[in-house]
């Protein structure tokens, strides 16, 4: 079942950018949805909150993350 707390607990709880764990963990789709992205299981990761927020509307690549 696709929720936030399996997604997180594929995850390791390790954020899918700088592989950091923090207190406040968010669910992040890697290909934003403005750029088509979809909620499924591969679009959708663990991020910290920092990550997510430096990400947002961009995908990882644009920004430079991984």
């Amino acid at each position: 079942m696709m929720t936030r707390k399996n997604i997180i607990k594929r995850d390791g709880g390790r954020c899918q950018y700088c592989g950091k764990r923090k207190a406040q963990m968010t669910v992040d789709h890697v290909v934003p949805k403005i750029y088509g992205g979809a909620d499924t299981w591969e679009n959708l990761v663990c991020a910290c909150l920092e990550c997510n927020n430096k990400k947002g509307y961009h995908t990882p690549e644009q920004i430079g993350l991984q």
